[in-house]
């Protein structure tokens, strides 16, 4: 451990520090990004920058000290929950992304269940659920019901989900659209459903929930997701999202306070002050709040109509040239600029691979239930005009894999089937799993390299032993 610097330095070696370490980053420019980067351009950003340095001080812990903080934040919250046809019963609170924000929905449903003598509650989510709903369980105690979701659609299945109520249930939960495939889940079925059974319904529109309703102005056929449906009780949507805000700007929303109450942390059984805690952290800068409130002027719905306008050019771009590439197939029905891929022909991750070498930047994705494994495409601000481009060298790509074949094993890899393969999952000890990853890092077949060959290894493995694999990985990285 090195401790603080022995001495201090100059800005400018600092500056230059910093530019050689971020030299292999992922540029925020480049039109071949199909993941993380949705700021719009640099002119449009400029404005929350300023704001961001501006209020990045300000601590919205405490609102006495910081009173424009809650001015800001009550703003935000009025125009999200507005763009989603809230009426003005509707509040809730800013937060630093999706997965706060759906962490907070499902803790609020929690403190709700365990209010009505619910002991050991439970949440019931689409296989398609984002993995921050897990995460959400695993922290709070929660049991998951994961459903099959439709095999054709890949859309949540509602008489299963209404199958699996049960005196436990706290929560059910809709994707608005799922991540993984773009699909819109049948919202208004699961709303019902939750009236019927007097049941928390959040709708996770982190992805969607900025855009959908422009893709609905501009003409497209959005089937209603939002506060429109009666038994929708919370949504959360991103703003860094499309909205084009700096990163840490999300808000999660409830039809009705008496929700949002049980979400609220309030604690005075100490010597210190009194915490209270709205959202899970204490402090937190108003930087990402400042920028988010700005952006969301500066730009208003005439900017952010003519944003949506090019996404949704880009995306109908997509679909159409997807549709013309022999061996490329998309998965669902997908409403919104996200879409995913799969292949008959080729194998999908070595199609990744060979387009992640030609510069563009996309999720493998692993098969999970009648979902076979693909590979995430994203039309973004900064990739939008570059989607024929996109096109040509998938083809190309497509058609060379075709010819060649399936790409061969080597060694490491083979080894690492055999162990795997040879004893129950359930029997691996880390510490053997923990060798071969080191083997694998040292031989330089995982990481910056070639990754066809594990993708392939983890495709094939229970999700249980591929998460302890990616976890012993993660650790080791970062050490």
């Amino acid at each position: 451990m090195s401790g603080l610097p022995k001495t201090s330095q100059r800005r400018a070696d600092l500056l230059a520090r910093l530019k050689l370490i971020s030299e292999n980053d992922l540029r925020i420019d480049d039109p071949r990004a199909m993941v993380y980067v949705f700021r719009e351009n640099a002119a449009a950003s400029t404005l929350g920058e300023e704001v961001l340095r501006q209020f990045c001080w300000n601590n919205a812990l405490d609102a006495r000290a910081f009173p424009s903080a809650l001015v800001l934040e009550r703003e935000v919250v009025a125009i999200a929950a507005g763009h989603l046809s809230g009426d003005a019963q509707v509040c809730g609170n800013f937060t630093s992304g999706g997965t706060e924000s759906i962490i907070l929905a499902v803790k609020a449903a929690r403190d709700r269940a365990r209010v009505r003598g619910v002991s050991a509650p439970e949440m019931i989510l689409p296989q398609s659920a984002h993995p921050a709903f897990h995460k959400a369980a695993q922290l709070l105690g929660l049991r998951v019901i994961s459903v099959p979701v439709d095999g054709q659609q890949l859309t949540a299945d509602v008489p299963a989900i209404a199958a699996a109520i049960n005196a436990q249930t706290a929560l059910i939960v809709g994707s608005a659209p799922s991540y993984a495939h773009g699909v819109l889940d049948p919202i208004d079925a699961l709303g019902e459903l939750a009236i019927a059974h007097d049941l928390p319904l959040h709708v996770d529109a982190c992805i969607g929930g900025f855009v959908l309703p422009l893709f609905e102005a501009l003409g497209q056929t959005i089937a209603p997701f939002d506060f429109r449906v009666p038994g929708v009780s919370s949504i959360s949507i991103d703003f860094h999202k499309y909205a084009g805000t700096p990163l840490g700007a999300s808000v999660v929303l409830y039809r009705e306070p008496a929700l949002r109450r049980h979400q609220i942390f309030s604690f005075s059984g100490w010597p210190g002050y009194a915490l209270v805690n709205p959202t899970l952290q204490s402090s937190r800068s108003a930087g990402p709040l400042a920028a988010t409130w700005a952006m969301l002027h500066s730009l208003g719905r005439p900017g952010y109509l003519a944003i949506a306008q090019r996404l949704l050019d880009g995306q109908q771009t997509l679909l159409r040239g997807l549709a013309r590439i022999d061996g490329v197939r998309v998965l669902g029905n997908p409403v919104i600029t996200l879409c995913a891929i799969t292949s008959e022909i080729v194998n999908v991750f070595a199609l990744a691979e060979q387009m992640r070498k030609r510069g563009w930047r996309m999720h493998p994705q692993f098969p999970c239930g009648d979902a076979p494994a693909s590979i995430h495409l994203n039309v973004l601000p900064v990739n939008s005009a570059a989607i024929p481009i996109f096109l040509d060298d998938l083809e190309r790509c497509v058609s060379t894999l075709a010819a060649a074949g399936e790409p061969p094993v080597s060694g490491a890899f083979a080894s690492l089937a055999e162990t795997l393969t040879a004893v129950a999952p359930d029997q691996l000890a880390d510490g053997p799993l923990e060798r071969i990853i080191d083997e694998l890092i040292a031989s330089g077949e995982i990481g910056d390299g070639e990754m066809t060959a594990l993708n392939n290894l983890l495709s094939a493995l229970p999700a249980e032993l591929r998460d302890r694999l990616l976890t012993i990985y993660s650790d080791r990285i970062s050490r």
